[in-house]
């Protein structure tokens, strides 16, 4: 097998080394766009690539993960940082690649880091920065990913020299005590040098070795193609967003990605997911009402959750509401036609009928009521009163007789079919 790999001085690795540190990339604001240059400055892509300017390694104290069965704590402070300043010529040199996790398979490069620098920064201990470069036609999803910050996690792979900082210890009393303080010093690995950076490596959000590592502002990145598509790299940025809430899985890395079929199914799912918020916005008004109904003495509130437990509690009051309901109806129909109705027709006026509709779909109890007291007195004045009546107190002779006359006789039979 011949190795390709452009090769450099030999270096002799220590038998302790450092691998895969883990690093936090919090979201702040470099995001940039750029054209691709190789080392002579010749343009080399004429496709925007994504330039997320990184805090890779910081000189702190920290966790990295590494090939002890126990973690080690490393001190990158060691020697004014020189360890991680090795880095910065590292990663100048060979353009780090820039992987998906730590994986080693060429199928899983994304792009590289490069322009790499060391800060002395105010705000955050130094340490090395660099950029990311991912061309959106070679990795669409990780250009995306850093380009609207869904991909904010970094992890650096080095390999470092570190020597004990209690180099008289029995090593396995050493590697247990990591962190702990023994005779005023606290026991740690010390960076003396980086041997190679092997790749930087994007990874899922929540783990971290340096706590200050992450996106710093970019200050030898061009931004004149940023301010140029930056309308459109923001609306880009929406519409995807807008395309997942929606459940549609599309990767939106240009304005040519935006086509008639995307453009029709985002119309149809934002349709349909609007008029689920307007049904769940009529439930809610529903179960707002029901509220009170099913309320404990003491709440003056609920939320709509205990309302949907509580609310089978109410269907005996429903159905009792419902029977009442009709039974108010049915009233104020009878006192309506009692006093409306001609005992000669048989069918009522049209302006009459629409009235009698009219109260016939009314589901309020209380303006049945209303309509009940308004006509029961009108019916009574043509017919005489429903209820019965008797001298002193005591009911009519059972075998006496009331004798009706002529013309009397129709009101009497139509009183009758209306009050039965």
């Amino acid at each position: 097998m011949i190795d390709s790999q452009r090769r450099k001085p030999s270096q002799v690795m220590a038998p302790v080394k450092t691998e895969e540190q883990v690093l936090n990339t919090e979201k702040h604001d470099s995001t940039e766009t750029s054209e691709a240059t190789d080392t002579s400055g010749n343009e080399t892509s004429s496709a925007p690539h994504v330039v997320d300017h990184w805090r890779l390694l910081s000189t702190v104290e920290a966790w990295p993960q590494s090939n002890f069965w126990s973690p080690q704590l490393v001190d990158y402070t060691h020697n004014n940082g020189a360890a991680v300043k090795d880095c910065v010529d590292l990663i100048n040199a060979s353009k780090t690649d820039l992987m998906w996790n730590h994986s080693v398979d060429a199928k899983d490069v994304a792009g590289y880091i490069t322009n790499a620098s060391w800060e002395d920064s105010k705000d955050i201990p130094p340490g090395v920065n660099a950029d990311l470069v991912v061309d959106p036609e070679f990795d669409k999803k990780a250009f995306v990913g850093l380009k609207n910050r869904t991909i904010r996690k970094g992890s650096i792979g080095v390999s470092m020299e570190l020597t004990p900082s209690h180099p008289d210890m029995p090593m396995h009393k050493f590697l247990e005590l990591q962190g702990a303080d023994y005779e005023g010093e606290k026991v740690r690995w010390l960076a003396v040098s980086t041997k190679a950076v092997r790749h930087m490596a994007m990874v899922a959000a929540g783990t971290g070795a340096d706590p200050n590592s992450g996106t710093r502002k970019a200050d030898n990145i061009s931004h004149s193609k940023t301010e140029k598509n930056g309308n459109m790299d923001k609306l880009l940025i929406l519409l995807s967003n807008a395309c997942k809430t929606l459940g549609m899985d599309v990767v939106l890395a240009d304005a040519k990605d935006i086509s008639e079929p995307l453009i029709e199914s985002f119309k149809t799912k934002l349709e349909a997911s609007m008029k689920t918020s307007e049904r769940f916005n009529d439930i809610s008004v529903a179960l707002n009402r029901i509220a009170p109904f099913v309320m404990k003495e003491g709440e003056t509130e609920l939320s709509l959750e205990k309302v949907i437990e509580r609310v089978s509690s109410a269907i005996p009051l429903v159905e009792n509401g419902r029977k009442y309901l009709d039974f108010q109806r049915g009233e104020a129909l009878k006192w309506f036609d009692a006093a409306k109705a001609d005992p000669e027709k048989e069918k009522l006026p049209e302006s009459l009928q629409r009235l009698r509709n009219r109260i016939s779909q009314i589901e309020d109890v209380d303006y049945l009521q209303d309509l009940i007291d308004e006509y029961k007195p009108v019916a009574e004045a043509r017919f005489g009163s429903s209820k019965r009546t008797s001298e002193d107190g005591k009911l009519p002779d059972a075998k006496s007789e009331v004798r009706v006359e002529g013309h009397n006789i129709d009101i009497v039979e139509s009183a009758k079919r209306m009050f039965g």
